[in-house]
């Protein structure tokens, strides 16, 4: 997510004439989807049952590369 965030401050920078309300929201869609996954990755809840615990974390990771991806996408369309 870091790395998201730094491409878009580096178009806002590095750009001549950028978009910097489309990054702006960009950048802030890329702190809430942060914010969920380490609010998600802190529960607890469940850890008893091992597999359950392991459906858990592969579906945030899933989720996580979903959410990159369409992030990168989102970044390279700027103009």
């Amino acid at each position: 997510m870091g790395l998201l965030y730094n491409d878009c401050i580096f178009y806002k920078v590095f750009t001549h004439s950028p978009n910097i309300q489309k990054a702006d929201e960009i950048i802030l869609q890329i702190a809430d989807v942060h914010t969920d996954l380490v609010n998600r990755l802190s529960t607890s809840e469940g850890k008893e049952i091992k597999s359950r615990t392991k459906a858990y974390y592969k579906k945030v990771k899933e989720d996580l590369k979903t959410q990159v991806d369409k992030f990168g996408l989102e970044i390279q369309k700027l103009d």
